[in-house]
C-alpha cells in the first residue's frame, strides 16, 4: 500500500482525483510548486475530483505534509477539536495560521517558509507543541515578536532564518531553566536584531552551536553569554565589525571564546592557543 506520494514540481496538474481519499495508509504527502492545482468547492460540478475539506480527515494514516501555495486544504477545517497525528509539518506562503495547526500537538518537526505582510507575532499557541524538536522558520518578514519557545521541553534546533523585523529576542529565551534541550540555535540574516538577551546561569544546558551570521546591526553580545559553557561553534560571520571588535576585546579571556568562528575560521589565533 502506497505510504509516500511526491507531487512537487508537476506544472500541469491541476486536481487531485476524488480516489486519492482512499489512501488509507499514506503517511507522507509532498505538494509543491503546483501551480495550476485547484481545489473544488464540496459538491461542486467536479464530483471526480478531490474537494479541499476532506483531504487531512480522509488520509487518517498521514503524518508528514509538505505544500505551499494555496492552503484551503488547512483552512477549510474551522476546528480545534480535529485530531490529526501528523508528525511533520512544512508550509509556505502562509496569509494567516489555519485554526487546524492549533490541533498538531503531536509535531515533531515544523517548518514555515514566508508569512504574508500581516502576520506580526507568531501564535501562542505555538507554546502547546510540547513533542516539537525542530522549529524552522524562513523569509517571515513581518513578524516582530515570538512567543515563549523556551518552554518547549524537547526542542533540539531552533532555526530562524531571515526575520528581518525583529530587533530583539523574548528576555525568557535565555532564562534559567530555558531550552532544557536545545542544541543548535541559528538566527540568520535577521537583520534588525540590535541585541541579545543577558544569559541567566543554568539557561540553554546542552546548546552546542550559536550562529549570528549576518546580523548586521548587533553591537555586542551580554557578557554573561560565557554562561553557555558547552557551545563548541559560535559563528558571527558577516557581521558588524564593531561587534568582532567588542568580541575580541571582552571574549578573549573567557572560555566561550574558542567557540567564536567567522567564515568556518576560528578568531581565536595561534599565540593564544
Amino acid at each position: 500500500m502506497l505510504e509516500n506520494l511526491d507531487l512537487r514540481s508537476c506544472e500541469k496538474l491541476e486536481y487531485l482525483p476524488v480516489e486519492m481519499s482512499n489512501l488509507k495508509a499514506l503517511q507522507s504527502l509532498q505538494i509543491r510548486r503546483c501551480n495550476k492545482l485547484q481545489w473544488p468547492e464540496p459538491q461542486s460540478k467536479h464530483s471526480n475530483w478531490l474537494s479541499h475539506d476532506n483531504i487531512l480527515l480522509e488520509l487518517v494514516a498521514l503524518k508528514q505534509l509538505n505544500i505551499d501555495g494555496p492552503l484551503k486544504i488547512l483552512e477549510s477545517i474551522h476546528t480545534t477539536t480535529t485530531k490529526l497525528n501528523m508528525r511533520s509539518l512544512d508550509i509556505g506562503k502562509l496569509s494567516s495560521f489555519p485554526t487546524l495547526m492549533q490541533s498538531m500537538v503531536e509535531l515533531e518537526g515544523l517548518e514555515i517558509v514566508e508569512l504574508g505582510p500581516g502576520i506580526r507575532a507568531l501564535p501562542s499557541w505555538m507554546t502547546s507543541f510540547l513533542q516539537l524538536k525542530n522549529l524552522t522558520m524562513v523569509n517571515c518578514e513581518s513578524v516582530e515578536s515570538i512567543p515563549a519557545l523556551d518552554t518547549l521541553p524537547m526542542l533540539l534546533q531552533l532555526k530562524l532564518w531571515r526575520l528581518t523585523s525583529i530587533t530583539k529576542l523574548p528576555g525568557s529565551f535565555t532564562r534559567t531553566g530555558g531550552f532544557p534541550t536545545l542544541e543548535v540555535f541559528d538566527l540568520y540574516e535577521c537583520e534588525k536584531l540590535t541585541e541579545f538577551p543577558e544569559v541567566e546561569e543554568g539557561a540553554m544546558p546542552k546548546l552546542r552551536e550559536l550562529g549570528l551570521v549576518g546580523c548586521v546591526c548587533l553591537q555586542s553580545l551580554p557578557l554573561s553569554l560565557s554562561l553557555l559553557s558547552n557551545v563548541q561553534e559560535l559563528d558571527v560571520s558577516d557581521c558588524n565589525d564593531n561587534l568582532l571588535t567588542f568580541c575580541k576585546v571582552n571574549f578573549r579571556d573567557s572560555p566561550i571564546w574558542k567557540s567564536f568562528t567567522v567564515d568556518g575560521k576560528c578568531l581565536i589565533t595561534k599565540e593564544e592557543i
